[in-house]
């Protein structure tokens, strides 16, 4: 399940609530959502900075994401890799060269800018999902043909552009996004 926060920024007004305590307490907030009640967790990070819990029967993966005002959160039963981005302005094509393959510089010049935000977000939600770190993935492999993985490209609204990565053969339950308010 992928849980979106609008405007979760503009829902604190003091500034001692910042940065990570304000991840984690969206975090904590969607898997609510996802166990379907309220449990005494707390939100701690590998040594990559990835996001999990501890005292759950059974293991989850979480991945997270934000663009501007949007807090994105997918939680499955095992690992995922999940990116949000809102279309803006970038210099595409020159970004396109530098960073992806040949098959996702072909996919650009068809699309154009949609089909750069469409390869973006997944080049970040698979470096989550590895954890190597998005200066690994630009260079390396084409989200295109990954063996290993499948993803789930989404674009519920003009200008939003989503990507979920997942192991390959593994059915991570409803795609679809549950707005959440806190």
């Amino acid at each position: 399940m992928i849980y979106i926060i609008r405007d979760y920024k503009t829902k604190f007004k003091t500034e001692t609530i910042i940065g990570k305590l304000l991840t984690d307490f969206c975090i904590l907030k969607c898997l609510d959502a996802y166990l379907g009640d309220k449990r005494d967790l707390s939100v701690f990070r590998d040594e990559n900075g990835k996001p999990f819990v501890r005292g759950l029967d059974r293991p989850i993966g979480i991945s997270v994401s934000h663009s501007e005002e949007l807090f994105a959160c997918a939680i499955a039963e095992e690992n995922v890799g999940l990116d949000v981005q809102f279309e803006r302005k970038v210099n595409y094509e020159r970004l396109s060269k530098r960073y992806f393959s040949l098959a996702e510089l072909d996919h650009v010049r068809k699309h154009g800018k949609e089909g750069f935000f469409e390869v973006w977000v997944r080049k970040e939600a698979y470096a989550k999902y590895t954890g190597a770190g998005l200066k690994d993935v630009l260079g390396g492999a084409c989200t295109f043909n990954l063996r290993d993985v499948e993803f789930a490209d989404l674009k519920p609204e003009k200008g939003l552009y989503i990507a979920l990565v997942y192991r390959k053969g593994y059915k991570p339950g409803s795609l679809k996004l549950q707005e959440i308010d806190i």
